[in-house]
């Protein structure tokens, strides 16, 4: 006959029995202590208010620039199978990418770009300054003659930085137009944004903007994917920085059908 297995069970579940016994009357269970609700206070945070007991020190959130070496490209070699020859290098942008948000500026992008022109406009200063008499004694023509000239071109690189930063950091957004069948007309919802990558997202009006610009192409394909996902897009406009411009795109639900 075989052996039986149920004494070595009640054996364990006694001895657990008795385990539990022993931490309910030797062991403190709730070591959390108490607080008394009088004795608390409110604390904003940038993630909201949070309740702390009286007297206790605040911290502050420290934002840390990301390290360089962090930021670099790297080049990913593709080989054949078999042979084990290189097919082609890919350069690869950095996969941790430093956004100019408000996760590290704090006061907008807005505020971050008029930063960055303040600095190259004073660059500027610094390699074109201002015109300074030489002798106490000339003529006040000094200045009618030399100042303005130099305060028109300071205003034009001003604008040109400006339009420069705005260039790269303000994306441009294509926009699709979809019916909206509930209040009956025609409805426009962003579907992509682009990089102004030419410069060119100022003016997108014709003949500023043709159609065989990079930027104008890339608007294009932006459009193109969306339109592949979402069937309700009829066709697509891209705007321009100042979001006062907006210049149709040729593609539409029907080049999209011919496409497919």
């Amino acid at each position: 006959m075989g052996t039986s297995r149920i004494r070595p069970k009640v054996r364990r579940r006694k001895v657990a029995q008795l385990a539990a016994n022993s931490r309910k009357f030797t062991v403190k269970n709730n070591t959390i202590p108490t607080v008394d609700s009088s004795n608390l206070v409110e604390i904003e945070k940038p993630w909201g208010k949070v309740s702390a007991v009286k007297g206790t020190v605040d911290y502050k959130i420290e934002h840390h620039s990301q390290p360089k070496s962090l930021r670099k490209k790297y080049k990913k070699k593709y080989y054949n199978k078999g042979t084990h020859t290189i097919r082609k290098i890919v350069e690869h942008p950095s996969d941790y990418v430093q956004f100019p948000d408000t996760a590290f500026h704090p006061k907008g992008i807005a505020w971050y770009c008029e930063q960055l022109v303040q600095h190259k406009t004073a660059r500027w200063e610094k390699k074109h300054p201002r015109p300074i008499k030489e002798n106490v004694n000339e003529p006040d023509l000094f200045e009618a003659q030399y100042i303005p000239k130099w305060e028109a071109e300071r205003n034009a690189a001003i604008e040109r930085i400006r339009n420069f930063v705005v260039s790269v950091y303000d994306k441009l957004p294509v926009m699709g137009n979809i019916v909206d069948r509930k209040n009956r007309k025609i409805k426009a919802i962003k579907i992509g944004e682009i990089r102004d990558v030419d410069g060119k997202g100022h003016n997108v009006n014709h003949p500023n903007l043709s159609p065989n610009d990079k930027l104008y192409k890339h608007a294009e394909d932006v459009a193109m994917s969306a339109m592949k996902m979402d069937k309700r897009i009829l066709d697509a406009d891209l705007l321009n920085h100042k979001r006062d411009q907006k210049r149709p795109l040729n593609i539409t639900r029907q080049s999209v059908k011919k496409a497919a």
